[in-house]
């Protein structure tokens, strides 16, 4: 009911009243661009679900841009008050109508030569993936049509020589793995300490439409992550129904979930350290620096390291802007210099990873970046050397399914050496599918 009188009231403004005309069946094509285009259909293909039954139909595909709603898309393309009112409550038993994002896009379809009327359909696409039509033709009839997805099991490695985004991307790997991984390891690997030659090899399931256009990652199924020559291996417990289980663990079946993550980005770079006398940048005086400092791009996403309650936060000629996250009676977080917050407020309950402001430089700071501290029984200590508890690990119950089931992934992954991209071509030219992913 709340959103049936949102939505007359966003629509009250909408001028005249045209209904939607008679037409028949429609389709659109697939194709999305950045920019307004328009050219006829020619085709009696299905696309998202709509069948041609004439050869010659004009669409226009456009972005939506910041601001826009449906309600503003409908009035925009000459759609009365009465069919927008038809066509957001028909809408709202198919889809969320109220949360559309700026990455989204429309098509308008109308009949030849007839672009100055209302459009007989109106396609909005969600994502890749999910496409809604509101189909004009008498009574509104909006329906959900999903692009068939073909899930395939992938294997990939590499070797890091700068970061993990930079060789991910040199690697021509899913854009998924590099947030999946540091997700994964954000408890036992520090990736803002990685090191030339770190390496990683990856079991995981990627999702296609139309055979050959990645909608990202369905599911990593177990990596190995090589760090300053210590292996730490993950793999995915989801086979596991009971809650308690959900979630990554070594081939020891321990928890790769810790209380707190290992830093309070997700990437950017390490620049100052928990020191008892440092020479402040700002004051030109030695003094203690009780913080550990990350660099990162301004507006950059700040995490709370652990699940709290937000204690504080605000601003002093100091600090700038910050927030302190109280965890329990023995730990405290704080997050010092931001540009802005999130939407918080004090006594709000945050999750381990929740964003709760952004990177800046207020304060007494040369740069962007964050300075974090951390509070254990009301002392600030170095996070970088305190060692963490671990969240709960397999019962022993357990433990024989799960060695079971890890097993083949294990072999897999262990199965080759690394070796130099040419030493692999030539040995195991066979595996090879594209660059370092193979099939083992």
């Amino acid at each position: 009911m709340k959103r049936f009188i949102l939505h007359t009231v966003l629509i009250s403004f909408a001028l005249g009243l045209l209904s939607c005309g008679e037409s028949p069946t429609v389709t659109v094509s697939p194709k999305i661009t950045n920019v307004e285009t328009s050219k006829p259909i020619d085709s009696t293909d299905d696309y998202y679900g709509i069948k041609l039954n004439s050869s010659k139909y004009d669409f226009i595909d456009y972005k939506i841009k910041t601001g826009d709603n449906l309600v503003s898309i409908f009035h925009r393309n000459k759609f009365g008050y009465d069919d927008i009112n038809r066509m957001l409550t028909a809408g709202s038993k198919v889809f969320e109508t109220d949360k559309i994002s700026n990455r989204s896009s429309y098509t308008l379809l109308f009949s030849k030569g007839q672009r100055n009327t209302s459009p007989r359909c109106v396609i909005l696409h969600l994502s890749l993936i999910d496409h809604v039509v509101f189909d004009c033709r008498g009574q509104v009839r909006v329906s959900l049509y999903k692009e068939p997805v073909n899930v395939v099991e992938k294997n990939s490695k590499a070797t890091i020589k700068r970061s993990l985004f930079e060789t991910i991307k040199e690697k021509h790997l899913s854009d998924d793995l590099p947030s999946k991984i540091s997700s994964i390891f954000a408890w036992t690997v520090d990736f803002f300490k990685l090191q030339r030659g770190d390496n990683f090899k990856v079991i995981y399931t990627e999702k296609f439409i139309k055979d050959s256009i990645s909608v990202g990652i369905d599911r990593v199924k177990a990596v190995v992550f090589t760090h300053s020559g210590k292996k730490y291996y993950a793999f995915n417990s989801y086979y596991i129904t009971t809650d308690h289980y959900t979630g990554f663990f070594d081939q020891h079946g321990r928890s790769l979930r810790k209380t707190f993550l290992k830093s309070p980005l997700k990437f950017g770079r390490l620049s100052s350290r928990y020191t008892r006398r440092r020479y402040h940048p700002v004051l030109k005086v030695w003094k203690a620096h009780k913080g550990t400092d990350y660099a990162a791009a301004r507006g950059t996403p700040i995490l709370s390291t652990a699940a709290g309650t937000i204690e504080t936060y605000g601003y002093s000629s100091g600090n700038g802007r910050y927030v302190k996250v109280k965890h329990n009676s023995l730990y405290a977080t704080q997050y010092l210099h931001m540009s802005r917050f999130a939407r918080i407020y004090k006594g709000k309950k945050v999750k381990q990873g929740d964003i709760i402001g952004y990177v800046g430089s207020s304060g007494l700071a040369t740069g962007p970046h964050v300075c974090y501290r951390f509070w254990y029984r009301g002392r600030q200590r170095d996070p970088l050397r305190v060692k963490l508890p671990l969240a709960r690990s397999v019962k022993k119950d357990y433990r024989d399914r799960f060695q079971e089931w890890i097993s083949p992934y294990r072999e897999r992954l262990d199965r080759y050496p690394y070796r130099s991209l040419a030493q692999t071509h030539r040995k195991m030219k066979k595996y090879w599918v594209l660059a370092d992913e193979m099939t083992l």
